[in-house]
């Protein structure tokens, strides 16, 4: 914990998910991972693989944006590091160069006192893509309960993961009420990018990341 988190780009999802350090220190993306795919695909899919397949919908993205996590590139005579944040570049579209290749993702430490959610809205319960998903991750100051910081991410609702920074600024340094983070979470909404697609429609899945993101920040509010 104290020296952050990597994780080697062949790691496969089962093994994130049963990582008993992730599951302690990192739930967030435990928690993204258990609702992903079914048994199968974990067992063999990677979670370098699910970032540069860069679907909009990816299920790890949201919570590593929300984590501040970083992928190492490595080239032919290169190396550079990128935050996750900024990878995409649109559906099936990354910041890799033709000679490059992701060999790490890189998590700094976290501060004791934040605490993230991950809520994702399919129509089944497994195995299906997100119509919408929203990771929250928010350090409180317990003691007044005024918001410190906060991350809010959002996916399958834009060409790409992307974050919330309205959303954000309305809740930074504000006590959270009920009425703020509803708000917020209507500001989220409206920064949201979707389309209509074969799974659902555009209007439905404004309506849902209000949804997601009200009950993300909340959930992390429970965990702090």
């Amino acid at each position: 914990k104290d020296k952050g988190l990597r994780i080697g780009a062949a790691t496969t999802l089962n093994e994130i998910l049963e990582s008993p350090v992730i599951q302690k220190h990192y739930p967030i993306l435990t928690e993204a991972i258990s609702r992903m795919a079914s048994m199968q695909v974990r067992n063999v899919g990677t979670i370098a693989g699910n970032l540069c397949n860069a679907v909009p919908s990816a299920d790890t993205a949201p919570p590593l944006i929300v984590l501040g996590a970083q992928l190492k590139l490595v080239g032919a005579q290169k190396q550079r590091t990128v935050l996750v944040e900024g990878f995409f570049k649109g559906p099936d579209r990354t910041l890799l160069g033709p000679m490059e290749m992701v060999s790490e993702i890189q998590v700094s430490p976290l501060t004791t006192k934040g605490r993230g959610a991950y809520m994702k809205h399919t129509l089944r319960k497994e195995m299906d893509l997100a119509i919408a998903g929203v990771a929250a991750y928010l350090v409180l100051d317990t003691k007044r309960y005024i918001c410190k910081d906060i991350k809010i991410a959002m996916g399958a609702v834009a060409p790409v993961p992307m974050r919330a920074k309205k959303a954000e600024a309305m809740l930074r340094g504000q006590r959270l009420s009920d009425d703020l983070i509803e708000r917020a979470a209507m500001i989220a909404s409206e920064e949201a990018k979707p389309i209509d697609d074969i799974r659902s429609s555009a209007e439905y899945r404004r309506e849902m990341v209000k949804v997601l993101t009200k009950q993300a920040i909340k959930q992390s509010l429970e965990r702090v």
